[in-house]
């Protein structure tokens, strides 16, 4: 696969430092996200700091509650990515697996960025980028988007193995697969009719 370099994020560096340690822990209150945080780095311990830098990351569309649990009688919000807000991770660096294992586990009903993000681990990573605009644009990936992936990438991926993986996971996600076939067809039949005219 060619190795292309992608324009990350211009995050602040404790939104980016945020963004990173959710995509790889589960969702997180404010005060859990500074704790983590402050442990892992030299930077002191800040609540109002990381509230502000997570509020402006809901702000941004990058993150969004999750669920509220209840501590000593109080309700605390969770955090955790959202679509875009994993596009951006993976755009920093985090861990393309992990990312989708985390996603299956917290947002499980979302099969068409489960699909991709599995088989973007096997595709070239300015695709990453172009779902990044998309749901930047969108707010989401539907399975035109997910199609139009797929097809830019064969521009940049003519590797046979590589194509097979991506034909591999399409086939874990039945639903996805048979639309996808469909699609690929009526592709086929459309270039040879403008290329037999």
């Amino acid at each position: 696969m060619s190795k292309l370099r992608i324009k990350s994020s211009n995050l602040p560096s404790l939104q980016k430092t945020i963004v990173l340690y959710l995509a790889k822990s589960e969702p997180q209150t404010i005060n859990g996200t500074d704790t983590e945080i402050s442990k892992n780095s030299d930077r002191k311990k800040n609540y109002k700091s990381t509230h502000l830098a997570l509020k402006s990351l809901e702000k941004k569309k990058l993150v969004r509650k999750t669920d509220i649990i209840e501590y000593n009688n109080r309700k605390f919000s969770r955090y955790w990515l959202t679509d875009e807000g994993i596009i951006n991770a993976m755009l920093e660096g985090a861990d393309k697996a992990l990312l989708f294992e985390k996603s299956k586990k917290i947002h499980p009903d979302a099969k068409i960025l489960h699909c991709f993000l599995e088989f973007i681990q096997h595709m070239n990573p300015m695709m990453l980028q172009l779902a990044g605009n998309i749901i930047k644009n969108k707010g989401m990936m539907d399975f035109a988007d997910l199609m139009a992936i797929l097809v830019s990438d064969v521009n940049y991926e003519s590797d046979e193995e590589i194509m097979k993986k991506i034909v591999n996971v399409l086939k874990k996600y039945p639903e996805e697969y048979e639309k996808s076939k469909i699609v690929i067809q009526q592709m086929i039949n459309k270039l040879n009719q403008l290329i037999s005219d």
